[in-house]
């Protein structure tokens, strides 16, 4: 997330690198390789958990967002002065009050 992903891409990125990786190991281990079924389960496996996973975390970012939406529309129609600060006492928020 700090290279500027979204949580929903982040995900997706690590879906496909678990994915590569496991490839990657299958091919790695040359003549002691399980049998290919054996590692086909495993990749279905994980990419059934990583769908939970990803809708689950789409989910979360759209009621987040929505609720986000909600506080910015009451914060910034309050006749009010609303203002907030970082921990350094620098003005990170204020309304238009």
């Amino acid at each position: 997330l700090a290279w500027g992903f979204t949580l929903t891409a982040a995900v997706a990125e690590f879906r496909a690198l678990r994915a590569s990786v496991i490839r990657l190991w299958q091919d790695g281990l040359g003549e002691h390789r399980p049998q290919e079924r054996t590692v086909e389960d495993l990749i279905h496996f994980n990419e059934a958990i990583d769908q939970a996973i990803a809708e689950s975390v789409t989910s979360y970012s759209f009621e987040k967002e929505q609720n986000t939406r909600v506080f910015n529309t009451i914060l910034s129609t309050s006749p009010d002065l609303i203002c907030t600060v970082d921990l350094k006492t620098h003005l990170s928020y204020a309304n238009r009050a």
